[in-house]
């Protein structure tokens, strides 16, 4: 049946339709050890945490916390760093192509 279904579904990307085919699920009598097994989907309740998870959570939301304070307090120093090397003042010796007197070549006049 899963060999039949994946064909189906390679004809229906084939033909562009977005409607998959039907998807069949195997029976637990097929596999009696699902019988024990729960996913997280079928449970409706909200999870209850332990002291030590609470705590872990608590934690890492403090530390986020901690990493964009800082962020934003040093957002003008690292933006100062990353674009002009940490100083205000611009250096003589980086002079751009635009500030140097360019000379016109011989051929040019010709």
């Amino acid at each position: 049946i899963n060999e039949k279904a994946a064909q189906c579904r390679a004809i229906c990307e084939e033909m562009h339709v977005d409607r998959p085919p039907l998807h069949v699920l195997d029976s637990v009598g097929e596999e009696p050890e699902r019988v024990f097994h729960v996913d997280d989907s079928e449970i409706s309740a909200p999870k209850v945490l332990s002291r030590k998870e609470r705590e872990r959570l608590r934690r890492a939301a403090e530390e986020k916390a901690r990493r964009e304070a800082d962020d934003d307090a040093n957002a003008p120093m690292r933006a100062l760093q990353d674009f002009m090397g940490g100083t205000l003042k611009s250096r003589r010796d980086n002079v751009s192509a635009i500030d140097k007197q360019l000379e016109r070549p011989a051929w040019m006049d010709e």
